[in-house]
């Protein structure tokens, strides 16, 4: 018995790398050799799989770089390729839209490919992804317009979370369902736009708000009796967002509440509706008349804005606050107070912005050019800057006699500023304006436009 062991496990002694001497039978080089033909062939079906994946990121990429439209994907010969590759296709499809190696070109044709494909059943695990800021704006998009093109299950209850504040998403969805390739009285954007109605009698005025936005760029005209409703709402955020998607309704006319809302308390909502009456097809709906009362009542207002920040620091600086006193309480109220302050103060510059660019579109008119010229002198920076800009626009600098009284109002303006700092933004406007590299110096720019006026 002892000899037949010894023949059928015959031992081999060899020495490793550190010199110490090990035996290995024939039984060990019989598992070993078992072990590497294992070995080979996983690696055989993993190199298949890699070329093969190698191939679809070939084939994406060739797309991508060739595609400008993924509506003719459908009728190259690609798609026909991978449309006969049946669910290896589109497993490879999902496997490369999924992983962060591949463009994000790549990725996006194969979720358009998915698409077409009208495979849903993968979709579902790309929801999340949407929610990733790391991943790119317009694969996100991408996969938020295909799950609703495919009517993935989750979809709805993912985008009421979104508007119901449970997630956060960069992503507007009204943009992205404005571009979808289903039509509007489908099963899906039938159930989809009923939810959003219930919340847009939401108790929560953000609720309420974030379901009026996705309305800004989706055209439902079933949604508009509803918006107008919000422009009652108590909170004014509510009531801009409600304006904002009234004006972008293509194919309704809603100038009249947008009129409304210039009367309203908020400035953040007379702002939007300003803007919204911009629009060019708006613009003719507002008689120059009442835009020069809205400005004389807005700077009014932005003045009186000033001077009670100027009053409230004032009253800070003089009185010695300490701790645990009646003064601490008092500075308590002033930093609230001020907060609020602030507050309005950035709405109403935000407002009067939109204002100066409202008034691009009355340059024909002989005030216009007297207001803007009063905005560049404001010591406020923002609105100075963007009086600047509309003062720079081609229609000014295509008329001689307007572009000479900009320079005589302004090249004055440095000469009588004890501003230094408002004496260098006027230089750089006088730059931009002319074209001349004459720098910062306003003694530069009073000699230049007194020999321009030698000249001529």
């Amino acid at each position: 018995k002892e000899l037949m062991e010894r023949r059928m496990t015959r031992k081999c002694h060899v020495r490793c790398e550190w010199g110490e001497k090990i035996e290995i039978t024939s039984k060990s080089y019989l598992s070993i050799w078992h072990f590497s033909i294992f070995l080979f062939l996983l690696f055989s079906l993993v190199s298949v799989s890699d070329s093969q994946s190698l191939s679809m990121e070939k084939l994406l990429e060739q797309m991508a770089l060739e595609n400008k439209n993924k509506e003719e994907i459908v009728h190259r010969k690609e798609f026909s390729k991978i449309k006969e590759m049946g669910q290896t296709g589109v497993l490879q499809l999902v496997s490369i839209a999924r992983q962060k190696k591949y463009p994000a070109s790549s990725r996006i044709i194969a979720l358009q490919l998915l698409e077409h494909l009208g495979n849903s059943e993968n979709m579902t695990e790309f929801l999340p992804f949407i929610l990733d800021k790391k991943e790119s704006h317009s694969f996100r998009q991408q996969i938020l317009q295909t799950a609703i093109t495919l009517n993935t299950p989750g979809t709805i209850p993912f985008i009421l979370s979104i508007i119901q504040g449970k997630e956060s998403l960069d992503i507007p969805l009204g943009q992205a369902i404005r571009n979808l390739r289903i039509p509007e009285r489908s099963i899906f954007l039938t159930k989809l736009s009923g939810e959003i109605f219930a919340l847009l009698q939401d108790k929560n005025p953000s609720v309420r708000q974030r379901a009026a936005s996705i309305f800004v760029a989706w055209q439902n005209p079933k949604a508009c009796a509803l918006l107008l409703e919000l422009c009652k709402d108590p909170q004014p955020e509510v009531r801009a967002t409600a304006i904002w998607a009234l004006a972008n309704q293509k194919n309704q006319n809603y100038s009249e509440a947008l009129m409304k809302a210039l009367q309203d308390p908020s400035s953040l909502v007379r702002e939007r509706s300003l803007a919204s009456l911009s629009y060019p097809a708006n613009i003719s709906k507002i008689p120059f008349q009442q835009v020069l009362n809205i400005q004389q009542k807005e700077i009014s207002l932005l003045r009186s804005l000033l001077q009670k920040e100027k009053e409230l620091k004032a009253q800070i600086i003089s009185h010695k606050v300490v701790p645990g006193s009646n003064e601490e309480k008092q500075w308590q109220r002033w930093n609230l107070e001020n907060r609020e302050l602030q507050k309005l103060l950035g709405e109403q510059r935000i407002l009067l912005t939109t204002l100066i660019s409202l008034l691009n579109h009355f340059l024909y008119q002989k005030e216009t050019l007297n207001i803007l010229l009063s905005y560049l002198l404001e010591e406020d920076p923002v609105l100075s800057a963007q009086a600047g800009i509309a003062l720079s626009s081609p229609a000014v600098k295509g008329n001689k006699e307007t572009l000479q009284k900009i320079f005589s109002h302004t090249i004055h303006s440095i000469s009588q500023s004890k501003n230094s700092k408002k004496q260098l933004e006027l230089c750089s406007f006088l730059e931009r304006l002319s074209g001349k590299k004459i720098g910062n110096s306003p003694e530069l720019w009073i000699q230049w436009w007194e020999r321009e006026n030698r000249l001529k």
